[in-house]
């Protein structure tokens, strides 16, 4: 099976924490049990070889030791995302990169991860007998209209519309990472074959770190934390205005950590300006993927509060259950609230925050058995969220198509 397989990747940072995680540490337990290589084809612009990054030697050298063969194959664009009247310019050069890979190397299965790519690879279907999987990871028109670079209704947001349909309908699978998500695809291409297989954390958080998890045991500091980034699309103003009522609450001490990524901070500052947090009682620090569960692991919950709708099923979500932290969703976060709702590992935020209350009780009452917790929220993300788990389902859908 696997000399038939290539995953697709277009421009996104093979040395990144997401890619990792979700690509890597998964390929590489499909090519350790199936005891062959993957071929990994990387659309990488190109102006990275100008960067001060990884080489794309030293990049192939590390992943043919966890067997997987890169493709690296270089393209020109003059902007990301690809705006509708890019399209004619960088897809043939997407198209001649897959058509080569098929034609040298005999690939059958091409694992599009995102529209642009599963918009090369259906291209590519139209003219000879490959099997497309569609792995969007997220509603690209919409994530677009969330973070302000177009507008709803735009030339853009059409066209890419019709694009999220052709795709949906033409692809031999299509991936869901929830069950809403699910859901919004089905609406979108009823007749389409669509396939939940979520987000897993990462094999780093299955080693686990007992000596930080022992020590946050018998730690009395009370502490929420989140992890990831912040931005247009993700607003840090709704997590500090929840906040400044948890910490301002006389009845209950409670703290916060913020792990995010540098570019991040401007956005954290700008939103603290307008809030009344203690200062002494938050933390805001940044980590490599592979320190992140010792920095969790000694708070009580984790936190993932929007002020849009998604329906997707974030990377922190996960990360936190694994680690052993319940989560605090709001109703927004449609993928994680289903969770939370279906395995009783959380509390659903209103997204007016009219129950804040008893979300802070909740909080108190999982800082009083954190044992139980722990062991719940870690169970429950090694039977659906496990490295092991996904890649099993991923096998699954690549050899029953």
């Amino acid at each position: 099976m696997l000399e038939k397989l290539a995953y697709v990747v277009i421009r996104e940072d093979l040395g990144g924490p997401i890619i990792q995680s979700q690509v890597i540490d998964v390929l590489n337990n499909i090519a350790q049990e199936e005891s062959g290589q993957i071929s990994l084809i990387w659309f990488f612009r190109v102006d990275y070889l100008f960067r001060r990054d990884k080489s794309i030697d030293e990049i192939r050298n590390d992943l043919h030791a966890k067997g997987i063969k890169l493709v690296a194959i270089p393209f020109i664009s003059l902007g990301f995302p690809v705006s509708w009247y890019l399209l004619p310019f960088v897809l043939p050069q997407w198209l001649v990169g897959l058509l080569w890979v098929y034609l040298i190397k005999n690939v059958q299965i091409f694992h599009c991860r995102s529209y642009h790519a599963a918009l090369a690879g259906v291209f590519l279907k139209f003219i000879f007998p490959i099997k497309v999987v569609f792995d969007p990871r997220s509603p690209f028109p919409e994530e677009n209209i969330a973070a302000g670079r177009w507008k709803e209704g735009s030339i853009n947001h059409r066209c890419w519309k019709n694009i999220e349909k052709l795709l949906c309908r033409k692809s031999d699978a299509v991936i869901a990472i929830s069950a809403p998500f699910l859901k919004s695809i089905n609406e979108i291409a009823p007749s389409s074959r669509v396939v939940m297989i979520p987000n897993n954390y990462p094999a780093a958080f299955a080693k686990g770190d007992k000596t930080k998890s022992e020590e946050s045991e018998s730690s009395e500091n009370v502490k929420i934390c989140y992890v990831g980034s912040f931005g247009h699309w993700n607003s840090p103003e709704p997590y500090l205005r929840f906040l400044e009522y948890s910490i301002g609450d006389d009845r209950f001490s409670l703290g916060a950590k913020f792990i995010i990524q540098s570019q991040s901070l401007l956005f954290l500052k700008a939103s603290l300006n307008v809030v009344k947090i203690d200062h002494t009682r938050l933390t805001v620090m940044s980590s490599s993927q592979g320190d992140v569960f010792g920095h969790i692991s000694d708070c009580v919950v984790g936190m993932q509060i929007m002020s849009r709708p998604d329906d997707r099923l974030s990377i922190k979500f996960v990360e936190y259950l694994a680690a052993g932290l319940p989560v605090i969703v709001s109703e927004n976060v449609r993928g994680a609230a289903d969770i939370v709702k279906r395995h009783e590992v959380g509390f659903v935020l209103n997204d007016d925050f009219s129950n804040k209350r008893e979300a802070l009780q909740f909080i108190h009452n999982v800082a009083k058995d954190r044992m139980f917790w722990r062991e719940k929220c870690k169970n429950l993300a090694e039977k659906l969220f496990s490295c092991n788990v996904v890649s099993k389902k991923l096998k699954s859908l690549y050899e029953t198509i």
